[in-house]
């Protein structure tokens, strides 16, 4: 019967050390606490083997008491875990901080010590108690620091000035907490630094949470413009740029505020909102990229003091002759023979339309058209690689293809002043050849008989977009469709 009980206990315990090792390191596998159970069961089979032995009788029921006092721990820790650790996992809510758990844990472990021993021994409690108690006085005054700091803890817990996962900044130190503990407070900064800051410390010095009372937070930057632009003109094209940014909240909405007027410009300071602190340098950054291009677009010039004072007209010319030669190296003509919508046109027209073009950089990330919106210009990419989205039914848009150097799209909003069909944004700084209905009007109405060749053409296109995407080729519009559609945009009789 011995035998058997034996082998039965250390098959479980067997059994539950594999479990252990496993959950470790499987995470699908829940973490049980079940080490307690595991040392209550070496200790019983410890106290059966040495019950019925002579030599160990006078500290044989010693270790049978320590069996019933580490049962008791087992069960209180279990029961922990099932009525306050595993739902607060199961709902996906932050887990108790350690030294929160352990309090509580060491509170109720000292009262069931002390009820075994009075139910399963004979010691005098009393004096225990008392001894216990000048112990105390003499830890406590060798260990004042370390009490601090315990107390300090204890008293975070209680306030919760902040949790796991609040970015918080004391002294130098800025991080996300990631720990508390008896003594410390543990941080990760965004340098993947983890800084040990003793409680005590915490609670004598004033700190900043910027995950409460919410996650949304406000970011500033400034930016010096030069004079000549409007300051209207400036918030039209900042908006754009921080509005096209994901992690940028649409509510508060963005602001930007003309600080000062200094001595070589115009100083703004750009104000907007997001909930993630962790990725503020990176927004920011991002901003500040798309913010450079979008002032080029829009021929706004962050100044320098010197060259505007003293070489503004070397630069001038310096960007003429640079814009004249991206021009002319682009080969637009070249480019526009590749276009469906223009290769049955005439040399002298293409030639025509290549000077009326315009040519646009955008940066990585920048959206160039947005589905939806109301178009009425011709995108050709002249060097870069743009991407197509579409959004469906929801509210997720899905990349359905990709263009590169020689690619087109906006052949509709041109000729028909259609809203634009899918979202085109830049996956690289990518630069595109604009021609919008201002330039190509002239063309056309002096030479209204190319609308015919364009209709068919454009219809033709639309067909075979049609036959890609699969749709029905029924519903895709007629030549004399696209003509008189063409001829009513542009008002040719």
């Amino acid at each position: 019967m011995f035998d058997t009980v034996f082998w039965q206990i250390l098959i479980a315990i067997v059994l539950l050390s594999g479990y252990v090792i496993i959950s470790k390191r499987l995470q699908r596998i829940p973490a049980i606490p079940i080490g307690l159970i595991i040392l209550y069961l070496i200790t019983h089979m410890i106290a059966s083997i040495t019950r019925d032995l002579s030599w160990a009788a006078e500290w044989a029921p010693w270790i049978q008491v320590a069996s019933v006092v580490i049962l008791s721990w087992a069960v209180a820790r279990l029961t922990f875990f099932l009525l306050i650790e595993l739902p607060l996992r199961l709902r996906k809510k932050k887990e108790l901080p350690s030294i929160t758990r352990d309090l509580v844990l060491i509170i109720c472990y000292a009262i069931l010590f002390i009820i075994v021993l009075r139910l399963k021994s004979n010691i005098n409690l009393t004096g225990i108690l008392t001894t216990s108690a000048v112990l105390t006085v003499v830890v406590g005054f060798a260990a004042q620091t370390t009490l601090s700091s315990l107390i300090s803890g204890l008293i975070l817990q209680i306030e919760r000035p902040f949790g796991l996962g609040d970015w918080i900044k004391l002294g130098e130190n800025r991080g996300r907490v990631i720990g508390i503990t008896w003594k410390s407070t543990r941080l990760l900064t965004r340098e993947d630094v983890l800084v040990y800051i003793p409680n005590a410390e915490i609670t004598n010095k004033s700190f900043l949470n910027y995950s409460k009372p919410n996650r949304r937070l406000i970011c500033r930057t400034k930016i010096g413009i030069e004079y000549g632009t409007p300051p209207n003109t400036l918030r039209k094209v900042v908006l754009e740029v921080i509005n096209q940014h994901p992690q940028v909240l649409k509510l508060p909405p963005p602001e930007i505020y003309l600080a000062t007027f200094g001595d070589f410009a115009i100083t703004y300071e750009i104000r907007f909102y997001h909930n993630n602190y962790a990725n503020e340098r990176r927004i920011k950054s991002d901003i500040n990229t798309q913010l450079w291009y979008a002032l080029r677009r829009n021929h706004i010039n962050i100044p320098f003091p010197i060259r505007d004072v003293h070489h503004k007209h070397v630069e001038r010319r310096f960007r003429e002759k640079e814009l004249a030669a991206q021009k002319s190296s682009a080969d637009i003509e070249g480019l526009l023979e590749r276009v469906s919508v223009f290769s049955a046109l005439s040399e002298e027209l293409r030639t025509q339309i290549a000077e009326r073009s315009e040519i646009i950089e955008y940066g990585a990330g920048e959206f160039i058209v947005r589905q939806g919106d109301q178009g009425n210009s011709l995108y050709i990419i002249r060097t870069g690689l743009c991407g197509i989205y579409i959004k469906g039914n929801g509210t997720q848009e899905k990349r359905i293809a990709t263009i590169d150097s020689g690619g087109f799209f906006g052949e509709m909003s041109l000729l028909t002043g259609e809203p634009h069909t899918a979202t085109v944004r830049a996956m690289e700084d990518t630069s595109i050849i604009i021609i919008d209905k201002e330039n190509f009007s002239k063309i056309l109405t002096d030479n209204p008989s190319i609308s015919v060749q364009l209709g068919e053409i454009l219809a033709e296109r639309q067909k075979e977009l049609a036959e890609e995407a699969g749709r029905i080729i029924a519903a895709t519009p007629s030549s004399s469709r696209m003509i008189a559609k063409i001829k009513s945009f542009f008002r040719i009789d």
